[in-house]
């Protein structure tokens, strides 16, 4: 209730204020609950207040409206121009549907000779096919024949292929063997040619380079190790230990048997260590001694 009384408060002071604003005057007074509303110009009317406030809310009830209104022709206006441009959009459309349906109507009368002409080629292909239809038979019955032929040679491949791989299979093991013969023909024709090889270069004339320790040397005994390096074959040849056994007496044992007569005779001694017999053999303190040779 407050509130309504301050409202109306309110307007009466919004409605007094614009008719004071507007120096509106009126040659009347107005009585108690009435306004001065312009007329237009500085001429008022007084008028009931609640006549006024319903006409203030008609009049801002028609100017929503109007608003409303003015927006709805807007987008209105829109539209209508959408609208226009579509219908251009839709004639040049049709426009171009008309030439299409003229050179499609061309078309078919083109297609229609040409349907002419495949109806008559289809009479003559037909005409060939029961031709072919009778070919077809008597070739199908010769395929047939022909499978028949095919299924006995594919039998026989087949059992050729079995007996083929059977063969196949002695060859690898045959094949095997080979190849282990081959191998150990190889090794030994490798053997063969080293051992050639060896033997050829023993049957070369060998130049030794030989060289002897003697170790032990009595009278009837000779003890030397050696060494030969073969130059042909570019090795040691032989090495190894040599002993000799003395049978007979050296020439420098002669020798030196006859120095000794000849120096005990220049000193006039008598020597005892040769004594002759038979001309041939002699007798010396280290053994025997013999003039002549054989």
């Amino acid at each position: 209730m407050k509130r309504f009384i301050s409202g109306l408060v309110l307007v009466i002071l919004l409605l007094g204020t614009s008719a004071f604003a507007a120096q509106v005057t009126d040659s009347n007074n107005g009585t108690s609950g009435q306004v001065l509303i312009s007329n237009g110009g500085h001429q008022g009317t007084w008028t009931d207040l609640n006549t006024a406030l319903s006409n203030t809310t008609t009049i801002q009830n028609i100017n929503t409206t109007n608003t409303t209104q003015t927006n709805n022709i807007t987008t209105l206006q829109g539209q209508m121009t959408t609208a226009n441009s579509n219908i251009t959009s839709l004639q040049g459309s049709v426009t171009t549907l008309q030439n299409t349906d003229t050179t499609q109507n061309t078309n078919i009368t083109s297609l229609q000779g040409s349907v002419s002409t495949l109806n008559s080629q289809v009479s003559a292909i037909q005409s060939t096919d029961t031709t072919q239809t009778s070919n077809i038979t008597g070739n199908t019955n010769s395929i047939n024949t022909l499978n028949g032929q095919m299924s006995t040679a594919n039998n026989n491949i087949t059992s050729n292929t079995n007996q083929i791989s059977s063969i196949n299979t002695v060859n690898d093991r045959q094949d095997a063997t080979l190849n282990q013969h081959s191998q150990a023909i190889n090794d030994l024709n490798n053997h063969v040619n080293d051992l050639d090889n060896r033997v050829k270069s023993l049957e070369q004339t060998q130049v030794i380079v030989g060289g002897e320790i003697r170790v032990l040397d009595t009278k009837k005994w000779t003890v030397t190790s050696f060494v030969d390096y073969s130059t042909t074959r570019n090795t040691v040849d032989r090495t190894g230990v040599r002993a000799t056994y003395k049978m007979g007496r050296s020439y420098e044992e002669k020798r030196l048997d006859e120095l000794e007569a000849k120096l005990n005779k220049s000193l006039g001694q008598p020597s005892e260590s040769v004594v002759e017999k038979d001309g041939k053999w002699y007798v010396t303190t280290t053994g025997f001694g013999m003039k002549e040779s054989f």
